[in-house]
């Protein structure tokens, strides 16, 4: 169960970054200034590709949570991942209507329902996410993952930033979404060497205390204890002691 939720959300960071190459093939949408959403607004010319990429990476996310076994006190942070995963899916199948701030006359333009809900569940999706690293990360207390988890909280804070800023929002966002690729990949590594659901990591032989700092020493490898020869080395010679 653990190798098939790893490559879960494998596929899951794969398809989501699906613009890294993608935004290249549609010059139309900013690299610098654009969401990368908008590559897969309705009036752009990839615009089913990039819908099926997030559906799928979406899917993908949930059917990770899904396998992976339940854990005490780590329901709270898989359930947010969950939801990222299904509001994930949910942008991808209500697209924006045009490139919202690539192109001048979007705004300008009538929105559909569709636009708000990607909007919105993009939004929802990136606090979801964010849930997840902290609530996981404050359980696992891996320094690796707390890394990546405030490196996507500044991301956010400089897109929100950007976006207030009118400049940059393009740069910004799309290293969010690269934090949060790298993010599912590090989870997907840690349940491939975890050989517990409660602890990962290399598990310490059976045996008696005994090593050098307290470490576990196994029986087999101790040294033998001398024979018994039924005898007892007296400490009570000399006059008047009792044994």
């Amino acid at each position: 169960m653990f190798v098939l939720a790893a490559c879960a959300f494998i596929v899951a960071a794969v398809l989501g970054s699906a613009w890294v190459t993608g935004q290249f093939t549609t010059p139309a949408v900013d690299r610098t200034e654009g969401y990368v959403s908008e590559l897969a607004a309705v009036d752009q010319p990839w615009t089913r590709l990039f819908r099926v990429s997030d559906v799928l990476s979406g899917l993908a996310c949930l059917a990770g949570v899904a396998l992976v076994p339940s854990v005490a006190r780590e329901w709270s942070g898989w359930l947010a991942l969950a939801a990222f995963g299904l509001l994930t899916a949910t942008a991808g199948l209500f697209p924006l209507d045009c490139a919202a701030l690539s192109d001048p006359l979007c705004g300008q333009r009538e929105t559909s329902l569709a636009h708000v809900v990607h909007a919105l569940a993009r939004v929802l999706g990136t606090g979801a996410v964010l849930a997840a690293m902290v609530l996981l990360s404050a359980r696992w207390r891996a320094r690796a993952s707390w890394l990546l988890t405030w490196l996507t909280l500044a991301a956010t804070l400089l897109t929100a930033a950007a976006q207030v800023a009118g400049h940059g929002v393009g740069l910004a966002h799309r290293a969010q979404l690269t934090m949060i690729a790298v993010w599912l990949v590090y989870v997907a590594m840690r349940l491939l060497v975890a050989e517990d659901p409660d602890e990962a990591g290399p598990r310490i032989a059976p045996g008696r205390l005994g090593g050098v700092g307290g470490a576990r020493v196994r029986t087999d490898d101790a040294p033998p204890s001398p024979p018994d020869t039924g005898t007892r080395t007296s400490s009570c010679r000399g006059p008047g002691r009792r044994c």
